[in-house]
């Protein structure tokens, strides 16, 4: 896999373990009286999963305050990743049920950043 840059509100991230691409559907399922479903499909979405075996502190710091200042803010951070031309704001979760803290590394981060808006 080549090394694909990501940043996320201008910040670049550190080189990924492992970058998978996630898309799915917003849909609805509908069950009308006669008992017969049909399903509404609404829209497409982007999404990715990245992560890292270990990351120095700094980096895993620098990630933190990007996800807490999408809620302080109530604004997404702009996702950028020219590789595949993605470029706007996307939500930033950080998966900690593995994590773990050895002095100035972080062990088994992974995020995931879903893209706000709908893939046309």
């Amino acid at each position: 896999m080549p090394n694909i840059v990501i940043t996320l509100s201008g910040w670049e991230l550190p080189e990924q373990h492992e970058l998978v691409q996630i898309s799915g559907l917003k849909s609805a399922d509908v069950e009308v009286l006669s008992g017969a479903i049909y399903t509404d499909y609404i829209s497409r979405y982007g999404a990715w999963s990245i992560k890292w075996e270990e990351l120095r502190k700094a980096d895993y710091d620098a990630l933190y305050a990007i996800w807490t200042d999408q809620f302080d803010s109530e604004q997404y951070p702009t996702l950028s990743i020219p590789y595949y031309g993605v470029l706007g704001p996307a939500k930033l979760d950080i998966n900690d049920k593995n994590i773990k803290f050895d002095g100035n590394r972080v062990i088994d981060v992974q995020i995931t950043l879903r893209e706000q808006y709908a893939i046309s």
